[in-house]
């Protein structure tokens, strides 16, 4: 039951594709902190597994000791969080009622690496340093979490002690992919650090939130605190001092609005229904009609469908891949081609192959997308509607080959 929560929480089973191995590691190791916090030791958290699974993988699932140790890992972690003794030979952890949860914001995050197993982690707000006013990080928290219960956005705000050697940007991005912020296909969660230790900050947004937000600066603030507050008032003697600062540090319940916005939903699953929906608009406009009166509004819809990558890294060309869009490098155009033969557009930020299981695209592969509409990619001239590219901002990928 655990491991199929793991499933769930990270948004594995709306994707298509059925099981590989990197999801069921991710979904064994949240078994493994489930287990740890249910009271297992970490030898029976392990126990069904190494006794129903195989020594070798399939293209499906991992072998026998892969899926062993992303339990061992889940369990390490979880036992870590709660401060109890956590060597392999542990075999007395505590109790589910004697194990308290932690307070929502004091705790040390998982070290950032490239091999670790994503999953979960369970937080929104983290303060590694110990400085910031608990009530008002708490509170944050607790707006966090609400949004994330009642609109599905997740985003995480942690203030963390060391970047182990990593840029706080390369960290943010690290920390949106081990923590599984967010659902895979959704593209809906975000990070925030602050190292005020390292004088830095960043954000990571998978591309769901970063349309949310991007015309959001959530830095501008934080950057001012680090340089002005942080010396001043959090490495003296007073600690009050600190505490008052970190109001002027939280994300402002104005950007906290944005994340409210958007339904995720998937509402077009091809898009041949997205070009029918932007004909009949049209022919309504044409009768002296408000489509917006009798049909909704289809621009800023989810939708999910089928496609062949046909080029990963399209140039900008008329009807297909809007030059405006890619010129700063914030977005990518890529070509794909459903199975019906029509091309579509997709801008995909570059930093999305880093959170993807599949990888970056592949020309030539078959995958499931989903995106945002940005464009039915019809356009009227004096010749009649021209139909381009209906273009979509990519928030994830799933091969299929």
């Amino acid at each position: 039951m655990a491991h199929e929560s793991g499933h769930h929480l990270s948004g594995h089973t709306i994707t298509s594709g059925g099981s590989r191995p990197a999801i069921e590691l991710e979904a064994d190791k949240f078994s493994g902190y489930v287990l740890y916090r249910m009271g297992a030791t970490q030898t029976a958290a392990t126990k069904a597994i190494m006794a129903l699974v195989g020594e070798k993988g399939s293209h499906t699932h991992p072998g026998r000791a892969e899926r062993a140790d992303a339990i061992r890992q889940g369990w390490a972690e979880a036992c870590r969080q709660a401060g109890g003794e956590c060597s392999a030979t542990a075999t007395t952890p505590p109790s589910p009622a004697a194990t308290p949860s932690p307070p929502p914001v004091t705790a040390s995050l998982p070290t950032p690496t490239t091999n670790a197993v994503p999953f979960k982690y369970g937080r929104f707000v983290v303060d590694e340093t110990g400085k910031l006013d608990a009530a008002e990080l708490a509170k944050l928290d607790g707006k966090l979490r609400d949004i994330a219960r009642q609109h599905g956005t997740e985003l995480a705000f942690l203030v963390v002690n060391d970047l182990h050697g990593m840029s706080a940007q390369d960290y943010a991005w690290a920390m949106l992919r081990q923590l599984r912020i967010g659902k895979l296909d959704l593209g809906n969660g975000g990070v925030i650090v602050v190292a005020p230790a390292q004088g830095q900050s960043a954000f990571a947004f998978a591309p769901g939130v970063a349309k949310l937000l991007e015309f959001n600066d959530p830095l501008r603030p934080i950057d001012r605190w680090i340089k002005e507050d942080w010396p001043m008032k959090c490495m003296g003697s007073d600690p009050d001092a600190c505490h008052r600062s970190t109001s002027l540090l939280v994300p402002s319940d104005f950007m906290l609005n944005r994340l409210r916005e958007l339904t995720w939903q998937i509402r077009y699953d091809n898009i041949d229904d997205i070009i029918k929906d932007a004909d009949a608009r049209r022919s309504l406009r044409k009768q002296g009609k408000d489509p917006d009166q009798s049909m909704d509004q289809h621009l800023g819809s989810l939708v999910r469908f089928t496609a062949t990558v046909t080029d990963p890294k399209g140039k900008p060309a008329f009807l297909k891949i809007n030059e405006h869009i890619v010129k700063d490098g914030r977005w990518q155009g890529v070509l794909v081609k459903t199975p019906e033969g029509r091309e579509v557009t997709l801008y995909l930020q570059p930093q999305t192959a880093t959170v993807m299981p599949s990888g970056a695209l592949q020309k030539g592969k078959r995958y499931t997308f989903v995106g945002q509409l940005h464009s039915s990619g019809q356009f009227t001239t004096d010749q009649g509607v021209m139909q381009g590219n209906v273009q979509l901002w990519g928030f994830s990928y799933d091969v299929l080959d």
